[in-house]
């Protein structure tokens, strides 16, 4: 949240400093779309889901975001995964199939 205000009060030229220098409209114009499209639209489609498939369904939403992050770097910046990187995915990926039901449980271990 800090990192959001500090930004915003940046870009806004509220920012401390070096007051002499102050983005343009076109910045303060691309910070507002993506505030609106990005930010605002995703609530949006999130509370949906959330009403659609319910709150524990939907919060696996969040847990794929590290592995997007890595597919998509991969893909359009050419970054190359690490074997961490790549051995965290799938530890993300098999706790989301845990939570999702999609693999089973052990039927040895019972929760308390």
């Amino acid at each position: 949240m800090a990192g959001l205000v500090v930004g915003f009060a940046g870009v806004f030229g509220l920012a401390v400093g070096r007051a002499g220098v102050q983005p343009g409209a076109a910045a303060r114009m691309t910070v507002a779309v993506l505030a609106v499209a990005c930010t605002g639209i995703a609530y949006v489609m999130y509370f949906r889901l959330i009403a659609h498939i319910g709150p524990a369904n939907a919060i696996i939403v969040t847990f794929l975001v590290p592995a997007f992050a890595i597919a998509w770097g991969a893909l359009l910046l050419n970054e190359r995964p690490t074997a961490a990187m790549l051995a965290g995915c799938a530890v993300i990926l098999a706790g989301t199939a845990l939570a999702t039901g999609l693999l089973p449980r052990s039927r040895g271990i019972r929760p308390a």
